[in-house]
């Protein structure tokens, strides 16, 4: 079995198609709201069914500014701690780190999310932005 998000962004025009197989859901943070876990577009792992199936997936529309984050479990999944925990704390870091520039915003948020953590597993976090109204 294997996990996955496959994500389809046209950051100009401000969409996404999201689709997940057991993966950690995305985190959509943008300008004027507080950053969001994107739960729609879910599906099993691959390989757990023996027959092909359909998988859903989700459209979310990523307005100018809006950051997109994509991550694996080890930024997120504790031995002694609930899922939920970790998708709360990154949520609630990406809402603390929104006005960082987008290549400081990464080895912040993996600095505050693994400050504690004694066993860290592999990371790996990629962030994406849309292009303002003025193109930068």
């Amino acid at each position: 079995m294997a996990t996955l998000v496959y994500a389809q962004l046209d950051l100009v025009a401000g969409r996404g198609l999201l689709a997940s197989a057991g993966h950690p859901p995305p985190v959509l943070q943008e300008p004027d709201a507080p950053a969001r876990v994107v739960w729609d577009g879910r599906s099993a792992p691959l390989g757990v069914y023996p027959v092909r199936t359909t998988r859903p997936q989700t459209e979310v529309e990523i307005r100018p500014g809006a950051r997109l984050l994509l991550y694996t479990d080890g930024l997120v999944e504790r031995r002694d701690g609930p899922l939920d925990l970790g998708l709360e704390l990154l949520r609630e870091e990406a809402d603390r780190l929104r006005d960082a520039p987008l290549p400081e915003l990464v080895p912040q948020l993996v600095q505050a999310l693994l400050a504690d953590e004694q066993s860290p597993d592999d990371v790996c976090l990629l962030a994406v932005q849309a292009s303002s109204a003025s193109g930068a």
